[in-house]
């Protein structure tokens, strides 16, 4: 998606209290990166939020197969959501196996 780095927004702060503050629709991506494996139960709201402030697409680099956090298939989780995926990748890192996923979830119209 390079047409869109150009106009990127960056954020570095906590998911849980930063989704709550955008509007729905306001970004075309919403993009992370290691991030979601370490959501909780109670926690597990970011991905409506997510959903919710994503106009068009969702893009996740996540160990999904990690023992020491909260792994989750993340296609079933955004599917569920109103998305779909468009891409799947898994990342290997040399001689260490699944490294992550990267994904791309698009949303159904």
């Amino acid at each position: 998606f390079p047409e869109m780095a150009l106009g990127a927004r960056i954020f570095n702060r906590s998911m849980t209290e930063a989704v709550r503050e955008f509007e729905d629709n306001e970004f075309q991506l919403v993009f992370a990166h290691g991030s979601l494996v370490s959501l909780s139960a109670r926690e597990q709201f970011v991905f409506d939020e997510m959903a919710r402030i994503s106009k068009k697409y969702i893009v996740t680099v996540e160990n999904e197969w990690s023992l020491l956090l909260f792994p989750r298939d993340f296609g079933r989780v955004f599917a569920s959501r109103g998305f779909r995926q468009i891409q799947d990748t898994v990342i290997h890192q040399g001689g260490m196996g699944k490294k992550a996923a990267h994904r791309v979830f698009e949303k159904n119209r």
